[in-house]
Formats: C-alpha cells, structure tokens, sequence
C-alpha cells in the first residue's frame, strides 16, 4: 500500500491536527466543519496531505490553525494555546482524520465532502477505546458509500451545466478561456510513483506511473469544479480562491480530452 507521506511523520501529524480541532473549538468557539474548510481553501490542507515537515511536525497545531484562517482573511486577537492533559472527542477527530488520510492517500477535500465531524461525533463513543486502525476502517466504509453516490450525482450535476449551455457559447467561452491553462508541477517519490501539483487550482494527486497520475489529476480537477459551482458562494470569497473561477468555468463546459490537452507538465526536477 502507498501511504501518502512517510509513516515517520505520522504522529507528529495526527497530535497537530488533532490540537489544532481542539484548539479551533474550545478555544476559538468555532465549528469544527467550518475548521475543516478553512483547512482546505486555505490550501494548507494540500501541503499536511503531502506531508510537507512544517506542517505535520514543525509547527504546533494551534499554529496552524492561526495561519490557517488569517490565509482566509480572518484575523483576530487569538487566544493561548490550550493547556490540557486529557483528550476528549474533539481532539479525536483531527487526530483520527489525520491517519485516514495518511492511509488512504485522499485530498482532504474529497474527504471533507463525504465525511464530516457529526459522522466523527457519533462514531466517537465505540471508537475511541478501539484501535486507531479499526477506527480508520470503519470511516473507509462510511465513506465508500458515500462518494459513489457523490460521484453520481456530480456527474449528472455536470451534465445538466453542458446540457443548460448552447454549444455555440459552450466554444465562445472555451475560445475566450483558451489561454488558462492547467499548470502541473510533476515530482517523483522515492517509492517510483508520480505527485502532480496543479499549481493554479491548488490541487495535488498520486499515481503508480504518468497515467494514473493524469487521470486522477484529471479526476479531481473535474470535481473540484463540482463543488465550486454547487456551492459558489463560499468558495469564491476566498481570497485564494476567487481567481479560480475562469479555470472552473472551464472545466465545467470542457470534455476529458480538451482538459488533458490544456495540462502544462514540468518536471520539479528539471
């Protein structure tokens, strides 16, 4: 099995985020989802996926949590950092959500659409006390359930876009758009398999070799576009976020093969 980062930063990752869900919510009064949300447009949430050592283990959670929302332009007198010497189900949920990741190597994004911190409450009282793997297995399941409903839906979502557009305006607009491209930043891990970086949609993928890697590049960047549509009115008030929306647009009127031909690869070796 691929994990997404080296098993080595493992722990320091989910005692970071586990402290920085403790800290958003007795100490900043703030909604756990909404936490997790931040985590993402903030593109923090890619950098942790990947493992990025400042991150996982070279700052403290309530760092994190602090960077995160002045990223999304909240900025505030922040309170200490906790001081407590018992865990309870709100450090948990980072703490556990920090391995499924690890194990599974998902974006937190596509967790976060499938999996919140109600379904992480209310597993909490029969997992907490059990191993953290049989924990993990039983959010894999929950979430396999869920995201082959969300994949059908989104792409009867995506259909119902192209099919509302003329295909006269459906090539106006791709001829408008057509110098947005799809940079991707290709690294090569240590275990033969292959990252790409879209470094405009601030989005990351993993494959065994290039195609795997291209297809789910291409994946989640149809997805992200999904979920930028459905619910515009969050993500483009984020200031990293809003110059998203020409690359969303037209990914939503694009078909799979004018996406792959509109990708920039470069080499971070090179």
């Amino acid at each position: 099995m691929s994990y997404a980062y080296d098993e080595i930063y493992l722990f320091d990752a989910m005692r970071n985020l586990g402290e920085m869900t403790e800290y958003a919510y007795y100490a900043c009064n703030v909604d756990i989802d909404y936490a997790f949300r931040c985590f993402v447009i903030s593109g923090f949430a890619d950098r942790f996926g990947r493992g990025d050592p400042r991150l996982v283990s070279g700052i403290s959670g309530t760092e994190m949590y602090i960077s995160i929302m002045e990223k999304c332009g909240i900025s505030r007198q922040w309170p200490q950092a906790l001081i407590r010497y018992e865990t309870d189900e709100y450090y948990w949920i980072g703490y556990i959500m920090a391995m499924y990741q690890w194990r599974t190597g998902l974006s937190f994004r596509l967790i976060f659409n499938e999996i919140s911190a109600k379904d992480l409450l209310k597993m909490y009282p029969a997992l907490h006390t059990a191993s953290d793997d049989r924990a993990v297995d039983s959010i894999e399941e929950l979430y396999r359930k869920r995201a082959l409903s969300s994949r059908q839906i989104a792409a009867k979502m995506r259909a119902r876009f192209e099919i509302g557009l003329d295909t006269t305006i459906s090539n106006l607009l791709l001829d408008l758009l057509n110098d947005y491209k799809y940079h991707v930043i290709i690294e090569h891990e240590d275990d033969g398999s292959i990252t790409g970086f879209v470094d405009d949609l601030n989005l990351v993928e993993n494959g065994t070799n290039d195609q795997e890697c291209l297809d789910a590049i291409v994946s989640s960047m149809k997805d992200y576009a999904i979920d930028y549509y459905t619910e515009f009115g969050y993500w483009s008030k984020a200031p990293n976020r809003i110059s998203h929306i020409p690359y969303v647009l037209k990914l939503l009127i694009s078909s799979d093969d004018r996406i792959r031909e509109d990708i920039v690869w470069q080499d971070r070796k090179n």
